[in-house]
């Protein structure tokens, strides 16, 4: 009777050992929110958002990604820093204070407001560790090999410091880009755009994409010229056919038309992209083959402000734009009195209305600067 009264004390006691010894595991593991490893090269512990970590010979990209499962940030890790290792042991760091120490100086960290501060303040780009607070929280993490010279670092940088990029450094973008559908392209020339505010609006990057020498703006011009004449007497003997109703002649005559316009918008031999000059505008705009109507009907269009203006000193200021394909040549007089010319009609007007509906910025600020995001790569 003593040894089973004995027996059963010892069960409870078991019991309850194993009670206490669970409470207490639960306890640690509540403190100790997460805990990794693999293959016992690193031990990883994350406790109240401070970090620790032991490792050995193991990849930065590796501890970056396990990192942001935990602290929910984007991460961009570049090719030449995906296989490097580091052996590091260090305790009770910050997130931002983690990465440092993994990556070294190899690194950008974009921060945004807590949404419990205020949502709607900007992001604060490649903030140091000592400016880090509460009040803000890790957006995007990049690791690279940053250096003075890293063209990758400027553009990462320029771009979430809201800084538009240089006309040079975006040309090499979109050169690149433009390369990459055809290899042989070779810059012909950069347009800008601006709207009726006087405000850069758009770049046009034109390309020459045929398999001869690049021609020059003003054999192009001849060529646009000559072009443009035969086009017009095309459009003069098919209206006269189609009067004296010989359709088969104004039939040859309107394809005739057709291929003098062809050769005016050169479409064998150009490619052409428009791209937005500000943040608050999509990158690409437009692209198509051929050249721009700043070239293509510049020739027709300087030939009707001359008539208009004979014996008037005049120069060609600047082109504006209300619109993607909607622009009108500028012509500023000796006298400083501006003529607009209409590419597409040949009208002239020495007044501008400003449509302010079209003329409102992008609502979609967030979207656009996504799409710039993406563009840029970065």
């Amino acid at each position: 009777m003593n040894t089973q009264l004995m027996n059963g004390f010892n069960k409870i006691l078991i019991n309850k050992n194993l009670s206490i010894i669970f409470c207490l595991f639960y306890m640690f593991s509540f403190f100790v929110s997460n805990c990794y490893s693999e293959d016992n090269n690193y031990l990883l512990t994350i406790d109240k958002d401070l970090i620790s970590l032991e490792c050995k010979n193991i990849k930065i990209s590796e501890l970056i990604k396990k990192l942001a499962e935990k602290f929910d940030y984007e991460y961009k890790i570049y090719p030449e820093m995906e296989n490097k290792k580091i052996s590091i042991n260090f305790s009770d760091q910050p997130i931002n204070n983690a990465i440092e120490l993994i990556a070294g100086n190899n690194y950008v960290l974009v921060f945004e407001k807590n949404k419990k501060f205020n949502k709607h303040d900007p992001i604060i780009a490649n903030q140091t560790s000592n400016q880090f607070s509460n009040e803000f929280k890790i957006k995007k993490v990049y690791i690279l090999n940053k250096g003075k010279d890293n063209i990758i670092y400027k553009k990462i940088k320029t771009f979430h410091d809201n800084i538009f990029p240089e006309t040079d450094y975006l040309k090499d973008i979109v050169s690149s880009k433009i390369k990459d559908i055809y290899n042989n392209a070779q810059l012909f020339e950069i347009i800008p755009h601006y709207d009726f505010n006087e405000k850069l609006k758009s770049y046009v990057f034109t390309y020459y994409i045929g398999n001869d020498s690049t021609p020059s703006r003003d054999n192009l011009n001849e060529i646009i010229q000559i072009a443009y004449n035969d086009k017009m007497r095309s459009i003069n003997e098919f209206n006269q056919y189609y009067k004296e109703k010989n359709y088969e002649k104004a039939k040859i005559a309107i394809n005739n038309s057709k291929n003098y316009s062809r050769l005016i918008s050169q479409e064998h031999n150009f490619y052409s992209v428009e791209v937005g000059a500000s943040y608050e505008i999509p990158p690409i705009m437009a692209a198509w083959n051929g050249l721009p109507l700043d070239i293509s009907q510049y020739p027709a269009s300087l030939n009707v402000i001359s008539n208009a203006l004979q014996g008037t000193g005049f120069k060609f200021d600047k082109t504006y734009t209300d619109g993607i394909f909607s622009i009108f040549f500028a012509f500023k007089t000796n006298q400083n009195k501006v003529y607009y010319v209409n590419p597409k009609n040949k009208t002239i007007f020495t007044s501008w209305k400003i449509n302010n509906s079209k003329q409102n910025k992008n609502k979609k600020t967030k979207e656009v600067k996504f799409k710039w995001e993406r563009f840029l790569n970065v």
